[in-house]
């Protein structure tokens, strides 16, 4: 597995931990994911848009796996996100498409694989909406155990996922026409038949409003500064 990992220094949400200091939160998530994926160590291509100096410098010192780097000025979400997909397309492998503001628990990588290679797409990520009456997400949904680990199905999720990357060759042109915009995405992949999955317990939240249910997210938090 690839991880493709986009940051950039600015916070376009605002994280419940550090809203004011966006190096911290990518130096606590980079740990984090550190210890996610110390069990299958991808190789990562970093996609620095517009990052100061101590950026690299962060990930040199925190980052033991194999590494590149692709730095670009003032490419923004829709830019970072387009090299994702074109970095994505020359390959030949399962890519993870990973955004700077996700907080992992330890050892999940090797699950996440052996997931991804079952499934089209997977979210590391079990959303709160999934669960508290968000009209989108109401519905049934099936459940698979892979790796001694519950999976279930579901209708979206965010710029965060894996796949392998013939997936993301087959959709280009949907992906491209919905830029940023996950749901309407997410649903026109859907209707192609292609199915997301999300673990139970999650693997990783997203550190916006709603966290990942289930797991207190501030003792994680933590653990790493």
């Amino acid at each position: 597995m690839i991880i493709l990992y986009r940051i950039c220094p600015h916070n376009s949400t605002k994280s419940p931990f550090f809203p004011d200091n966006k190096l911290k939160m990518v130096e606590v998530c980079l740990k984090s994911f550190v210890d996610g994926f110390g069990d299958i160590k991808p190789k990562i291509i970093f996609i620095l848009d517009t990052c100061p100096p101590e950026y690299k410098e962060l990930i040199e010192r925190v980052v033991p796996f194999e590494k590149e780097f692709i730095e670009g000025n003032n490419l923004e979400n829709l830019g970072s996100f387009r090299k994702q997909v074109e970095i994505a397309c020359g390959l030949d492998d399962y890519v993870l498409f990973q955004e700077d503001d996700y907080l992992y628990v330890p050892d999940v990588g090797e699950k996440l694989q052996k997931a991804v290679e079952k499934f089209d797409f997977v979210t590391p990520q079990d959303e709160y909406l999934y669960y508290f009456n968000e009209p989108r997400h109401i519905g049934k949904y099936e459940i698979k155990v892979i790796a001694d680990h519950h999976f279930r199905e579901v209708n979206s999720t965010t710029l965060t996922f894996a796949c392998h990357s013939k997936l993301i060759k087959e959709n280009k042109d949907i992906i491209y026409k919905h830029e940023i915009w996950d749901f309407p995405m997410w649903q026109e992949i859907r209707g192609k038949d292609y199915r997301i999955w999300c673990p139970i317990p999650t693997f990783a939240t997203h550190l916006a409003d709603n966290l990942a249910p289930c797991v207190d997210w501030g003792e994680v938090c933590q653990k790493y500064q």
